[in-house]
């Protein structure tokens, strides 16, 4: 049925035309005609097809139905010898119409809800056509027991798909009763998918009372009246009984068939629910697998860029560095430690043990363990090749949840410090020697102020000693007495200009000394384009 109604509702529409139905019903047999717009609350919106589509309309009435046993050729002669065999064929077949119409019984084709689809013979006489609009149900045209047996009579066909015949059953024409017999048979298409019902209709000829019934008839006229009525009415009150019996067993069987149905509907009304909330959490599920996704997309993203980050770290930096697993396997390093180690990429998983190391350092595993065992951190200064020095220093491998995974292996190489560090020691001898070589109070400063050397002369003349001295920026000597904003600025404007001081007087109070008048002089030296310069301060007392 919803077959041929959506087809129809969808015809009726404009495009773009809004279809509501109930809540048991869809558009599941016609879902390329319409698209949902609310499918809980089954509101659906008419699709556009465009032009040149062919609806299949019902049309009223009844079609006449090809009769199973006779065939039709039509087909149009293309030859002498085609048209001669269908010259015989339209002979043959007004031959055998005529034979039907004077031997075969009236008779009607059904459907299977009862309604004529086709008409043969003279059967005027036995249905009578219903007032109002056109009504082709055989139940409408049939009264009395004619109506009761004829109904008994499909419902036996249509339930073990035999013939049926039904005898002397009378049927009211004009002013007289017709005795009749009824032959019902089944006939089944080829494939199986249709079935009709044929309804033959035999007269019986009207049969001549014998002497005993004609003396028995005469003794009835004699009798009361009222006897053959009575005997009449009981007659009619049996079948009635047997009607009213029939008719409430197909009541109760019709109310059970409803309460079956009403139950299947509320059975397939509450699937539907569970289908459209089992739908809605899958929706909800889809989008929150979609946000998981995202998440995990971006978490992936972020990973990648730490991994580039970490990689190009790892390469820009020279610090030798080995991450080592509990069990001291190697897990990762850096490109600087391949210099050190004898490493390359397919030693991931290996023991350090089982590497060759370019060091003066046979406790490394070893050192690796008590670190493991202790969680505590580790520095060794071993000696490389050559004269490089480096510095190990072996840090337990904590992750996020503050679980020991490993431990940290790196190699700082400190030689250049150790070059540096001699370098400047003796360049302090340096200027030792030439601050002691003055008379007079001199300080030689770096770029921030702070004493590099001081002279015994400055020691003497200004009562202090090198310990309160030397790494304290000039300001903060003593009791502050250098602090003044005037030499400040001088100092300060002397860095970038380097141009030399001369005769810059100052006055000042000295501990143990009292007030005094200083004259200060300045030069700028020039160390090496790496090294920073140092300033020289003279002081000459001029009180």
């Amino acid at each position: 049925l919803q077959q041929n109604v959506l087809p129809l509702l969808h015809y009726a529409l404009k495009p773009g035309g809004i279809l509501f139905l109930g809540t048991s019903e869809s558009t599941s047999e016609a879902a390329g005609l319409f698209s949902p717009l609310h499918k809980k609350a089954k509101i659906f919106k008419s699709k556009d097809l465009g032009p040149g589509r062919v609806l299949n309309f019902p049309m009223p009435g009844f079609q006449q139905v090809e009769e199973p046993i006779l065939e039709t050729r039509t087909k149009s002669a293309k030859n002498d010898l085609k048209e001669e065999k269908q010259k015989r064929d339209r002979v043959r077949e007004l031959v055998e119409r005529a034979i039907l119409e004077k031997y075969a019984f009236p008779a009607v084709l059904l459907d299977e809800q009862a309604n004529i689809l086709y008409f043969h013979g003279n059967t005027g006489r036995y249905l009578t056509l219903p007032s109002g609009e056109p009504n082709f149900n055989i139940f409408n045209m049939v009264a009395g027991e004619l109506h009761f047996r004829l109904s008994q009579a499909i419902a036996k066909v249509k339930q073990q798909k035999e013939p049926v015949m039904l005898e002397k059953i009378q049927a009211r024409h004009n002013d007289s009763f017709l005795l009749l017999d009824l032959m019902l048979s089944p006939i089944v298409s080829r494939d199986g998918k249709k079935s009709w019902g044929l309804l033959e209709f035999k007269e019986r000829p009207p049969r001549q009372p014998a002497a005993a019934e004609v003396v028995a008839a005469e003794e009835t006229k004699n009798k009361p009246e009222i006897e053959v009525l009575v005997h009449k009415l009981q007659a009619t009150r049996q079948e009635l009984q047997a009607t009213i019996e029939e008719l409430e067993t197909s009541n109760e069987e019709l109310k059970s068939a409803n309460e079956e149905l009403q139950a299947n509907n509320e059975e397939l009304q509450s699937t539907n629910e569970e289908l459209e909330s089992a739908k809605e959490e899958l929706q909800s599920t889809n989008e929150e697998l979609e946000t998981v996704n995202s998440e995990l997309y971006n978490k992936n993203q972020q990973l990648t860029k730490a991994d580039d980050d970490l990689k190009n770290l790892f390469a820009a930096t020279d610090i030798g560095t080995i991450f080592l697993d509990n069990d001291l396997r190697i897990k990762r390093f850096t490109p600087a430690a391949t210099e050190l180690f004898n490493l390359k990429q397919v030693d991931a998983g290996r023991s350090i043990s089982d590497i060759t190391c370019n060091l003066e350092y046979e406790n490394l595993a070893k050192d690796a363990e008590e670190v493991l065992d202790r969680l505590t951190r580790k520095e060794i200064k071993v000696q490389g090749k050559g004269d490089k020095s480096y510095v190990v220093r072996i840090v337990p491998y904590r992750s996020s949840e503050n679980v020991i995974e490993g431990v940290v292996i790196s190699f700082l190489d400190v030689s250049s410090f150790e070059n540096s560090k001699f370098v400047a020691a003796d360049g302090h001898k340096f200027f030792q020697s030439i601050a002691d070589a003055s008379l007079e109070p001199v300080l030689i400063l770096d770029e921030a102020f702070n004493v590099f050397v001081g002279n015994s002369a400055f020691y003497r003349t200004f009562r202090t000693s090198a310990k309160d001295t030397l790494n304290q920026k000039v300001f903060e000597l003593g009791n502050r007495q250098w602090d003044i904003a005037e030499l400040r600025q001088v100092l300060e404007n002397f860095i970038p200009q380097g141009k030399p001081i001369e005769g810059y007087e100052m006055e000042a109070d000295f501990p143990r000394l009292g007030r005094r008048k200083m004259s200060l002089s300045a030069r700028w030296i020039e160390i090496g384009e790496k090294q920073p310069g140092m300033i020289l301060l003279n002081f000459k007392d001029i009180t």
